[in-house]
């Protein structure tokens, strides 16, 4: 499923870093969610090994668009950060503390 995007020269442009985005668009349904799932299972695969990268993202969901602030993703990004490292940052852990309701 979705070789075709992997063997895109797009695909390989932007994997290379020659290119900065790489979009898909398409319809309801038409399965970007799953080529969005291969590209990242990807790039975490080819990253797993190196210490100091951290590989991010965000689903965002067309149906609740007014769900879908930019409070929810910073916090969205920062939990991937601190699931990703060893231990839980000091200053991660004292806001945590803080604002936790």
């Amino acid at each position: 499923m979705a070789q075709w995007l992997l063997d895109s020269e797009e695909y390989k442009k932007w994997g290379e870093g020659s290119e900065d985005k790489l979009l898909c668009f398409g319809l309801p349904g038409a399965g970007k969610t799953m080529i969005a799932a291969i590209v990242i299972n990807g790039i975490l695969t080819r990253y797993a090994n190196e210490r100091y990268n951290v590989v991010l993202f965000i689903y965002c969901n067309y149906n609740r668009v007014g769900a879908q602030d930019s409070r929810q993703f910073f916090s969205n990004l920062l939990r991937q950060i601190v699931y990703s490292s060893p231990s839980v940052p000091d200053a991660v852990e004292a806001s945590y503390k803080i604002n936790r309701s």
